[in-house]
């Protein structure tokens, strides 16, 4: 996986809370603590600042509400 898409699926799962995820990944893919931790830190906040999520599942999601 390239490191550019495994960047956005930590901040993904720290978006959404997904500790299984975010564990998932750093056990699979070749990646530092720090720069996972980082990621999935960047999601949280996000989230905390109401950006709106970009997953496909928000997205489909916000699709279907409008």
């Amino acid at each position: 996986m390239k490191r550019s898409t495994l960047l956005a699926l930590l901040r993904v799962a720290g978006y959404h809370g997904d500790t299984a995820g975010y564990t998932r990944l750093l056990i699979e893919e070749r990646i530092s603590k720090a720069a996972a931790r980082e990621a999935y830190a960047i999601g949280r906040r996000a989230k905390e600042l109401g950006v709106p999520c970009s997953c496909s599942d928000c997205s489909r999601e916000n699709r279907a509400r409008s």
